[in-house]
């Protein structure tokens, strides 16, 4: 899936530029709404899942153009990601 998650986040985030709107946030927007889609379909998210779509995507965003302009560490994509799942 890193090789899809890479493409759909450069298109995004390419997107999200050109009418302003921040790589970072249209990268946890995009990560956001990964796991919102298995939580809508399954009822529930396991942490373990939850764990395993931050990692992919985080790989995908390291592997594409923008790998050094969003977020600095996979600490710091969980910490952001689990905060906006607990607090939206």
């Amino acid at each position: 899936m890193v090789d899809v998650f890479k493409d759909e986040l450069e298109t995004l985030i390419d997107r999200a530029q050109q009418v302003g709107i921040p790589a970072a946030e249209a990268f946890s927007g995009y990560l956001f709404n990964c796991i919102e889609d298995y939580y809508n379909k399954a009822g529930f998210v396991p942490k373990a899942i939850a764990d395993t779509i931050i990692e992919q995507v985080y790989a995908a965003l390291r592997k594409s153009k923008y790998s050094h302009s969003v977020i600095d560490s996979l600490d710091d994509v969980k910490y952001v990601m689990y905060y906006d799942l607990t607090h939206r």
